[in-house]
């Protein structure tokens, strides 16, 4: 009995316990059935929250959308009606500003016509007044014109008689001969040479000039062919017509007739061109400058073209000693036809000082020390031994002072001064 009763109360005790799990599981459904729902709840409201304030945000934005269009429309309407209260704006003022204008240029134009009027006016009474002066002036120069008429066949008769006595001295001087063959005042070239003398003052070359010019003179029937010698860029054919003139001047030789070409130049003539040549150069001479670089055959040819019993005329030849000494071994059968040598190929600046002074001397100048030194500086800028530059640069100084005496109206004085030389 009592084990039934054992039996029971655990069966009862089982029952309770079964209950309470069922109890407790029911209690666990019932609140993750509960919690579900609230989770689906939650979720439909928190869904239909954002859907809400997504619907909000898209009326929110098509609000602004529509402000923005409707601000810009109004900015745009704004713009347009501002732009058409300037152009008016513009329009006007540019009218005024044309009547403005126009106002001006009637204004002036209505100063200018009144001008011209007062101005044709004036031109009127100036011509008037001129006319009337012009008519006073003329009556006065009629009796000055008759006057100096009178004064200009009294004039004219002093003329006459001074023409007359000028004539009469002319013929005077025309029956007066200067023997150009006496002796200079330093005797040692006949004046005919004056136009050498400015080389005297050269020792190295004084002696051979006076030299050569003696013997040509002496003995006109030999060679008078001459060779000067000279440093490289040397411009002798200075020299050369120097002693061209002198030959003239003495007699030597017959024509005035000076020729000077380069010896490239000659080696291009064809013999029937240089025998044409040298038939106008007939009692003449001829310089060649740079000499040495002539052909042999070339000037065989021109020797014999010189001779007395075919054109008769002197030839001087300039350049440097070795192409010439090359050129003379070369042509040994004319060495004899050029016996007489000038050696310039030693000058120095001192004797280009000395030419220089010469030459002033020569024209007939005068100058002072301070011209010397204007002269070496001018020096300095030449190759040492340019006679030829040198001859030019003298002759414009001298044509600078005879401007500058004239326009000083003292043309007599005949001094070269340092302002000469700039």
């Amino acid at each position: 009995m009592m084990e039934e009763v054992r039996k029971a109360e655990e069966e009862a005790l089982k029952m309770a316990e079964d209950a309470r799990k069922a109890e407790e599981e029911a209690k666990k459904q019932a609140e993750e059935e509960a919690k579900k729902r609230a989770d689906e709840e939650a979720k439909r409201k928190a869904e239909e929250v954002a859907k809400k304030m997504a619907e909000e945000a898209e009326a929110k934005k098509k609000i602004e959308e529509a402000k923005k269009k409707a601000a810009e429309e109004a900015a745009k309407k704004a713009e347009e009606e501002a732009r058409k209260k300037a152009e008016e704006e513009a329009k006007k003022k540019a009218a005024e500003e044309a009547a403005k204008k126009a106002a001006e240029e009637a204004k002036l134009k209505e100063l200018e016509d009144a001008k011209a009027a007062a101005l044709e006016a004036a031109k009127i009474k100036a011509a008037e007044e001129e006319r009337l002066k012009a008519a006073e002036e003329a009556r006065k120069r009629a009796e000055e014109a008759r006057k100096k008429a009178e004064e200009a066949m009294k004039v004219l008769e002093n003329a006459k008689k001074m023409e007359e006595e000028a004539k009469r001295k002319a013929e005077e001087a025309e029956n007066i001969k200067l023997d150009l063959t006496k002796m200079s005042d330093n005797g040692k070239l006949p004046l005919a040479a004056y136009y050498l003398e400015k080389y005297l003052e050269v020792p190295k070359a004084s002696d051979q000039i006076v030299n050569s010019f003696s013997a040509v003179s002496k003995n006109p029937e030999k060679s008078r062919n001459i060779v000067i010698l000279g440093q490289h860029g040397f411009g002798s054919t200075t020299v050369g017509d120097d002693f061209a003139r002198s030959f003239y001047d003495m007699g030597i030789c017959s024509a005035k007739t000076i020729a000077k070409i380069k010896a490239q130049a000659l080696n291009k003539l064809t013999s029937a061109k240089l025998n044409d040549a040298m038939a106008k150069l007939k009692g003449g001479c001829i310089v060649i400058e740079n000499a040495g670089l002539i052909v042999p055959e070339k000037l065989e040819e021109l020797v014999k073209l010189s001779k007395k019993d075919a054109n008769d005329f002197v030839i001087i030849l300039t350049g440097e000693i070795d192409n010439i000494t090359r050129l003379f071994t070369s042509c040994k059968s004319v060495v004899p036809e050029f016996n007489h040598l000038i050696q310039l190929d030693k000058v120095n600046s001192d004797d280009m000082l000395s030419i220089a002074k010469g030459y002033i001397k020569q024209r007939g100048f005068k100058s002072y020390e301070e011209v010397d030194g204007k002269i070496k500086n001018m020096l300095l800028a030449m190759e040492t031994g340019n006679i030829d530059r040198l001859i030019k640069a003298m002759d414009d100084a001298i044509i600078k002072c005879e401007n500058r005496e004239k326009s000083d109206g003292t043309t007599n004085l005949r001094v070269l001064l340092a302002e000469d030389f700039r």
